[in-house]
């Protein structure tokens, strides 16, 4: 027979060749261990196998070559369907059986319980239970070879606490023991696993032997322990959410309260010039409001709701400035020490740089719980701002200090783990460095370098210098503003650079002044108003008044995040008369700029 099918006496045990309808052609190799009662002519389903049948018919139907597995009588046969001859031919190779043949059912059993993942072990009835069986699986759980394991080992030597092998001990007297479990490896590791003992017992009822299966549950706990830390994460920042929330509302109302003492004290100082007592006083009430305005500020960067792009900020009159705010921070148990040496300035989001140092003290400060010393110490030298945040607290070994910038790692029960690699992001970001130094049981030190900028160029400072005496006619300006106390005060504060003001409560006023007014050189509107926003009356005054310029102010700058770009200028809400006069100074407004 010469049908294109190579013949392997020791591997294939039968080829026939088939019609299309499934007669018998040609019969070669050990065809009668497949089907004894086959014979020349005769059809191929005269074999007693269903699969054989099922298989043979969808072969010879897709009419292509197709394999597929049978069972005839004991054996199991790899079937080869191939066109060939004129018809098709047929392989079939006998498989080896799956199991060696002679075995008891105990002895099957126990080689597939050698290969199974779980710790399986006999130990017998005495106290410590001495090792008598232990399987492959149980050499990578626990480190010990199978020689370790029936020469030395101890069912006891599993058991990380005494406890626990007492306790299973009382409940195998009883029925089984199924608990969860600490076991120690052989290099004194531990890990959490979940048991089943069970005993063996001879006529009397005594106790001879007890079988242990052992789950290792490290995988699992270490996936659980993420979920929760995950979730305890995500808890924490809706309350941080929702405490940024609830300040927001506070800073803007507080805001608005701070914009009309401070615009009219500052007014009253205008006029009380040749009364030195009375401005004195007039002073007090302003730096108080300023100093008010501060806290506000940073009780939103604190709550992470206030986000500014870097602008270039004074290193010295920054520092001095959040110092008081540190100063409330520190508890009385510790000493607070700070330091100030020479000049320049860096280009951060102060914001950000605020939130940097507030970390740090507040870390320090959890590290002294009996009390001790802190240390703030800020230098400007050879191009780098150094800021230190020095402790005399517990300190942490060298493998934590490692560790310590990593995301969500922490020490304290109550942390997320978030706030020193916040911290490193946000110091590299302006191009510098952070790290620490400490030891176990001697504080610990950490240092903040970053660039100084160089010398020229503008930058911010918090004192402001002294308002501009009142000027010429500007022109006429509409003040949009909600607040009675606040609209008053603002209106007085335009009238003093020399506006005319038409001051309106709402959106719908405003357009309404807007179409009666014949000339605007400015319109200074809230953002957030009862009926709309103060964007909604920039698109119309740019409609009336083209050139007329629109500056925004708000007491809460996370409103402006979703604002366009369709006004000139933003101010924050409280501002002094010095520095709404500086940005409508910046704007150039003269009368005859916005005439419709």
């Amino acid at each position: 027979m010469n049908d294109g099918v190579d013949l392997d006496e020791h591997a294939v045990a039968a080829v026939i060749r088939l019609t299309a309808q499934g007669e018998v052609v040609d019969l070669q190799g050990d065809w009668a261990a497949l089907g004894e009662r086959m014979r020349f002519g005769g059809s191929i389903f005269s074999i007693d196998s269903a699969s054989l049948e099922a298989g043979l018919r969808a072969a010879l139907a897709r009419a292509d070559a197709s394999r597929f597995r049978a069972a005839v009588g004991e054996h199991e046969w790899l079937c080869v369907v191939a066109p060939g001859g004129g018809g098709f031919v047929l392989s079939a190779t006998r498989l080896p059986p799956l199991l060696p043949s002679g075995l008891s059912a105990g002895q099957r059993v126990g080689g597939f319980m050698d290969f199974m993942p779980l710790h399986i072990s006999v130990a017998d009835a005495r106290e410590r239970g001495r090792i008598l069986a232990w399987n492959r699986a149980s050499i990578e759980m626990f480190g010990y070879t199978l020689e370790e394991a029936s020469s030395t080992l101890t069912a006891r030597d599993l058991y990380a606490e005494e406890s626990d092998y007492l306790a299973m001990l009382a409940a195998v007297e009883e029925s089984a023991f199924h608990a969860e479990c600490v076991f120690v490896r052989k290099d004194g590791s531990t890990f959490e696993g979940r048991a089943l003992v069970v005993a063996k017992r001879d006529a009397s009822g005594a106790i001879i032997e007890r079988g242990t299966m052992i789950e290792d549950l490290s995988a699992a706990k270490a996936a659980e322990r993420r979920l929760k830390e995950a979730q305890r994460v995500a808890g924490h920042d809706d309350r941080v959410r929702l405490m940024g929330q609830l300040a927001g509302g506070i800073a803007h109302d507080f805001n608005n309260l701070l914009t009309a003492i401070m615009s009219s004290a500052e007014l009253l100082e205008l006029q009380c010039r040749d009364r030195p007592n009375a401005t004195e006083d007039l002073k007090v009430i302003t730096s108080a409001a300023r100093s008010a305005s501060s806290l506000t500020r940073r009780l939103l960067t604190f709550t992470r709701n206030k986000v500014e792009a870097p602008r270039r900020i004074d290193v010295p009159v920054w520092f001095e400035e959040l110092l008081p705010f540190l100063q409330r921070l520190v508890p009385e148990r510790v000493r607070f020490e700070h330091a100030l040496e020479g000049e320049g300035c860096i280009e951060i989001d102060p914001n950000e740089l605020e939130q940097v140092v507030l970390n740090l003290v507040i870390n320090a400060v959890g590290a002294m719980p009996e009390g001790g010393s802190l240390a703030l110490r800020c230098r400007c030298l050879d191009g780098r701002m150094l800021l230190e945040v020095e402790d005399t607290g517990v300190g942490m070994p060298a493998d934590l200090q490692e560790r310590v910038f990593e995301p969500f790692f922490t020490t304290r029960a109550e942390g997320t783990g978030l706030g020193l690699s916040t911290a490193r992001a946000i110091v590299r970001r302006a191009g510098g460095e952070i790290w620490v130094l400490s030891a176990a049981d001697s504080g610990s030190c950490f240092s903040v370098s970053v660039p100084l900028c160089e010398v020229g160029g503008p930058y911010l400072q918090v004192a402001d210098r002294q308002g501009s005496q009142p000027r010429a006619s500007r022109g006429t300006a509409l003040l949009i503003e909600d607040q009675p106390d606040v609209r008053y005060a603002v209106e007085r504060l335009l009238g003093s650079m020399g506006y005319q003001v038409r001051a309106e409560p709402d959106v719908r006023s405003g357009k309404r002044a807007l179409e009666e007014m014949e000339t605007c050189t400015l319109l200074l509107t809230d953002y957030m108003l009862p009926d709309g926003t103060g964007l909604d009356l920039i698109e119309d005054a740019r409609a009336i008044f083209p050139l007329a310029h629109a500056v925004l102010m708000s007491g809460y700058l996370q409103e402006l995040e979703a604002a366009d770009e369709s006004f000139d200028r933003l101010i924050a809400k409280p501002f002094t008369r010095t520095q709404l006069g500086e940005l409508l100074d910046e704007l150039s407004v003269t009368p005859t700029d916005a005439t419709a």
